[in-house]
């Protein structure tokens, strides 16, 4: 056994955490200058709910980055220790790879459960945002683990065994394996996932079906559902998505957003949802992903053969390090053309509604509902939000006032 890394690996490996952990500074920094609130921002929101929501996003976006930074830290020392510590691990047979990857997804999440409970309960009914009881949280939880953990064994499993039977093609399959696993997921999760945290109903309002029918069809879109998801059982937030891929596609509305919410604002979330569709930002998003993956694999192809972990079990904890390290330097990236295609959407949901006025209403009493940060700093805008930001939504729409 090897015990002494090849200084090219090192390089490398002390390269992604060196960066990574910059970046992870720079975010601290912009948690700690906090946002610059424009005047316009205080003409919308009032002083106490902007320091209330600030409090929470910032609170809940450290909790973020310290899970990060600990799981670089736990994975390096697990990789470590097994490089430098055990022998080689190869050609296990399929039930012991199946059972050392349970087990070992499995410690990770036990580790990470102090912090997922503050941010996840904790913290949710502190600031008002939730009424679930532990009891139904924690089940929710551990149903989110045993996906999670599923999914993630199966996924690492077959990864191995690519490394064990194809030594020098492993990088380039996966890649096109990952990219099918992305079609699936789209299909199958409002399928199989979805209904195992909430209960789906149609939309029942007769004239909002029609509205939203009669829309569509401005839009050339057919629209195959509009469920109702039982959201207010887990939480005061108000949200809308769109999933799925072809026959499984579907809009869904949280209850609290039917229910509280104007039909004029409903119909402004459906049409922006409608947006996404036209522009086909779930295939993009699935073709981008594919296409980024590859290189990514060739890279970490490199860097194992070189350490001589192909075909290893020992690669395990390097290759997660390695996905969470290049994932959190592609965020920045990913999120600004997420930010972009936002845009297009809530462009398409002002030509289909015709109403402004109304997204200024949706976009204010969306924030209050979910407490969001409307004018986060600049850095942590370029890092985390997949949106833009709640302010810069509501400016784009009043432009449109008047036209």
């Amino acid at each position: 056994m090897d015990k002494i890394m090849a200084p090219g690996s090192m390089y490398i490996w002390g390269g992604l955490l060196t960066v990574c952990l910059l970046l992870a500074a720079v975010v601290v920094w912009g948690l700690w200058s906090g946002p610059a609130y424009s005047s316009e921002t205080h003409s919308f929101f009032s002083d106490s709910f902007l320091q209330r929501a600030g409090q929470f996003q910032n609170i809940k976006t450290g909790l973020g980055l310290l899970r990060q930074v600990l799981t670089w830290g736990i994975l390096l020392a697990v990789g470590y220790f097994a490089y430098h510590n055990l022998l080689i691990v190869s050609r296990l047979s399929l039930l012991n790879v199946i059972l050392l990857l349970l087990v070992f997804f499995l410690l990770l999440r036990l580790v990470f459960f102090p912090v997922d409970y503050f941010s996840g309960f904790v913290l949710e009914h502190r600031y008002g945002l939730t009424s679930q009881p532990f009891f139904s949280w924690m089940a929710d939880y551990l149903k989110s683990i045993a996906v999670s953990v599923v999914l993630s064994g199966i996924v690492f499993t077959v990864f191995y065994y690519l490394t064990v039977y194809f030594t020098r093609h492993w990088w380039w399959i996966a890649g096109i394996l990952f990219a099918v696993f992305m079609v699936v997921s789209a299909y199958i999760y409002p399928l199989v996932i979805s209904p195992m945290f909430y209960r789906f109903e149609p939309l029942q309002e007769e004239e909002l079906k029609k509205e939203i029918k009669s829309m569509a069809d401005r839009a050339g879109i057919n629209v195959e559902e509009v469920l109702v998801a039982d959201a207010s059982r887990r939480t005061h937030r108000a949200n809308a998505y769109f999933a799925g891929m072809g026959g499984s596609r579907r809009i869904v509305l949280y209850d609290n957003l039917v229910e509280n919410f104007s039909k004029e604002e409903i119909l402004t979330v459906v049409a922006h949802e409608m947006g996404h569709w036209k522009y086909s930002h779930m295939v993009k998003g699935v073709v981008l992903g594919a296409v980024a993956v590859v290189p990514v694999l060739f890279v970490l192809y490199r860097l194992i053969g070189a350490m001589g972990l192909a075909g290893d079990l020992r690669l395990l904890p390097w290759a997660l390090l390695f996905f969470s390290l290049v994932s959190f330097l592609a965020m920045p990236v990913q999120n600004c053309i997420s930010r972009e295609w936002e845009r297009q959407a809530d462009r398409e949901a002002l030509h289909l509604t015709g109403k402004p006025g109304a997204m200024v209403e949706l976009k204010t009493n969306l924030a209050e509902a979910n407490l969001a940060q409307v004018e986060p700093h600049p850095v942590i805008r370029a890092v985390y939000y997949s949106h833009p930001p709640i302010i810069e939504r509501i400016q784009m729409a009043r432009s449109k006032e008047g036209q």
